[in-house]
């Protein structure tokens, strides 16, 4: 982080991207994380989605919240994966245990459309209400169409 901030030396994202993809190779589910998101952009590596992927699925599997949630986007929108609802809802799921708000959100999104899970508002409801009790302005407008459309909400 210093290196990349030049905090004490010479401010270089390349060197800074050495030591990110050193501390990923030795395990660090963080390093990992940002390892995916340098092949991803691009940013001082030559990009690779192929490269991306595998660290952030290395991170999602030591339980990173963050990656399993850009994992459920990739699966989602079909981007960097081949798009699946299934995939999307599994990586979402694994990311709401851990109380991350934007997978609460999607995976609400996925029980409303029936997208990969088994329609239904009561999930619906259930993932947007805990997406809303953290302050995710999104779920209190997604809460309130649900109510709109005449659905209970428990």
């Amino acid at each position: 982080m210093l290196v990349m901030k030049g905090h004490g030396v010479a401010q270089s994202d390349k060197e800074a991207a050495k030591w990110w993809l050193k501390a990923a190779e030795q395990g660090h589910a963080e390093s990992q994380h940002i390892a995916g998101d340098l092949f991803s952009s691009g940013q001082s590596v030559k990009q690779s989605d192929e490269k991306a992927v595998r660290w952030y699925m290395q991170a999602a599997d030591q339980g990173l919240k963050e990656a399993q949630f850009i994992l459920g986007v990739f699966f989602l929108e079909g981007r960097k994966l081949k798009q699946s609802d299934t995939e999307a809802a599994r990586w979402f799921k694994k990311a709401t245990e851990q109380g991350h708000g934007s997978a609460l959100i999607n995976l609400g999104g996925l029980f409303e459309e029936g997208r990969g899970v088994p329609q239904s508002d009561v999930q619906a409801v259930r993932w947007y209400r805990e997406a809303a009790e953290q302050g995710h302005l999104h779920a209190l407008v997604n809460l309130s169409y649900l109510r709109g459309e005449g659905h209970v909400l428990k």
